[in-house]
C-alpha cells in the first residue's frame, strides 16, 4: 500500500505540473534607411575683364538623360568699348574633363544692352551658331539656367524654364558642366552634382532632373 501511495503521489505531481508560458513573437521593426545629407549650395563670383574669359569650377557630371540647374546673377558688364568679343554669361558641357572649346558644347547668353540678352550656341562639329532666342535679365537680378542632355545626344538650354536652344551634342553621353563669363562679372550658385548618384527623380519633365526647382 505504501508503494502504491507513493506512485499515486508521483503521478499526481506529474499531472498537476504547469509548463512555462512562451512569450509571443514580436515582429522586428525595420531600420529606416538614413536620408543622405544634401550637398551644400555653393556660390561664387566669376569676373573677366573685357575680351577675357573666366570659367567656374566643375559643377556637375552630366549623363543622358539628365539636367542640371544653376542660378545666375549678372553683376557688371566690363567695358571699355570697343571689344573684340561679346559680353556673355555662358554654360558649357565639356565632353572631356578639359577646357578646350573645340571639344565642348556651349550656350552663350550675349548681352545686348538695357537688360536684353540673346542666346548663341557652340558645337564641336558646327562651331558657333548665332541664335535668335532672347530673354530679359537686368544686371543684379537672378535667373535659373538649365542644361539638359537627352538620350538622343541632344543638349538643350533653358532660361527660367523656357527652352532657348538645342544642339546635337555628338555621340558622347557624359560631360562636365561649368559656367563661363566673357567680359562680364556674374554670381553663380549651384548644388554640386558630380556623379550619377546625385540624380533625383523629382523633376516633372520626361527626364530626371538634378536638384531642379519643384515648379519647373
Amino acid at each position: 500500500m505504501a508503494v502504491a501511495a507513493a506512485a499515486m503521489a508521483l503521478l499526481g505531481q506529474g499531472c498537476g505540473s504547469e509548463s512555462t508560458p512562451t512569450a509571443p513573437t514580436v515582429a522586428a521593426t525595420p531600420t529606416p534607411t538614413p536620408v543622405p545629407t544634401p550637398a551644400p549650395r555653393q556660390t561664387t563670383v566669376i569676373d573677366a575683364a573685357s575680351d577675357f574669359i573666366q570659367y567656374s569650377t566643375v559643377m556637375a557630371r552630366l549623363s543622358a538623360p539628365q539636367a542640371f540647374e544653376l542660378t545666375v546673377r549678372p553683376l557688371r558688364i566690363n567695358v571699355p568699348y570697343p571689344s573684340a568679343y561679346a559680353h556673355t554669361v555662358e554654360v558649357w558641357l565639356s565632353l572631356g574633363n578639359d577646357l578646350s572649346t573645340g571639344n565642348n558644347v556651349g550656350f552663350s547668353a550675349v548681352w545686348l544692352g538695357n537688360g536684353h540678352w540673346v542666346v548663341h550656341s557652340y558645337t564641336p562639329g558646327g562651331g558657333w551658331y548665332y541664335g535668335s532666342s532672347r530673354f530679359d535679365l537686368a544686371l543684379g537680378d537672378s535667373a535659373t539656367f538649365r542644361i539638359t542632355k537627352h538620350n538622343a545626344n541632344i543638349a538643350e538650354f533653358f532660361v527660367n524654364g523656357v527652352s532657348m536652344e538645342s544642339v546635337d551634342a555628338g555621340a558622347d553621353t557624359t560631360g562636365w558642366v561649368r559656367a563661363r563669363v566673357v567680359g562680364t562679372a556674374a554670381e553663380v550658385s549651384w548644388i554640386p552634382a558630380l556623379s550619377s548618384t546625385a540624380v533625383s527623380g523629382t523633376g516633372t519633365g520626361p527626364f530626371p532632373c538634378i536638384f531642379c526647382s519643384p515648379h519647373h
